[in-house]
């Protein structure tokens, strides 16, 4: 199953704060028009994400109903993508998931590789948890 995306228009959308993009990147991964939660204080814990920013409600990228939140958010230009959300509920910082996503996103739409050279990158993401940099390449562990 490929999830795509778009980390630029993940980042505008999220104004560029990482506990927006996890969770916008969240709402993607479970689908336009989909429940992503019955409740704030559990969708904050699952993602281990500090706040959920209410910009994203009054923008309508989510919507809250008395006892659901709904994902409203959607990808216009597709730009890359990923196989696996799993690590979306990691308990790392928001950061280094916002990093990884940066990373995610050098990944072509047209490509079944999970590693790339590492300059496709700058250098301050290689030394994130989620990847493995090793012989001056960047592989994406969690993808298929």
């Amino acid at each position: 199953m490929r999830i795509i995306l778009n980390i630029l228009e993940i980042q505008k959308a999220a104004k560029s704060m990482p506990d927006a993009e996890v969770l916008l990147t969240f709402a993607l991964a479970a689908g336009k028009d989909r429940v992503i939660s019955t409740d704030f204080e559990v969708l904050r814990r699952k993602l281990h994400i500090s706040y959920i920013p209410e910009f994203l409600f009054t923008k309508g990228y989510l919507q809250r109903y008395p006892n659901k939140i709904v994902s409203r958010f959607e990808i216009v230009e597709p730009q890359c993508y990923m196989t696996s959300p799993g690590w979306l509920h990691y308990n790392i910082s928001s950061k280094i998931k916002s990093d990884y996503l940066h990373i995610l996103g050098q990944r072509s739409m047209h490509s079944s590789l999970n590693y790339f050279p590492e300059h496709y990158v700058d250098e301050r993401y290689w030394k994130n948890p989620l990847i493995t940099h090793a012989d001056r390449m960047i592989k994406l562990t969690l993808e298929k």
